[in-house]
């Protein structure tokens, strides 16, 4: 997971298509939690290729701040990521 996320801000991140338009996969956030709901807009992000149920979450906050998050039951649940800066 943290190669994964190192490799997203290092421009070497493995970004989930979307075969209808094209692109990175926007996430829609269908579904009644709020916890969930929350992250739509994110773009997807794939942890380890052909892995179809963990992914990354990440979504541009306006500030120049990238919110993180992660899967590993395909949207059951998202976990935030905390970043320490040094």
């Amino acid at each position: 997971m943290n190669k994964a996320i190192n490799d997203i801000f290092n421009g070497k991140g493995i970004p989930r298509i979307d075969r209808d338009i094209g692109g990175q996969t926007i996430f829609k956030g269908a579904s009644n939690k709020p916890t969930i709901q929350r992250w739509k807009g994110s773009r997807e992000w794939m942890v380890v290729e052909g892995n179809n149920r963990m992914r990354i979450l990440t979504k541009d906050l306006g500030n120049g701040k990238t919110q993180i998050g992660f899967t590993t039951d395909h949207y059951d649940r998202i976990f935030d990521v905390i970043v320490e800066q040094k």
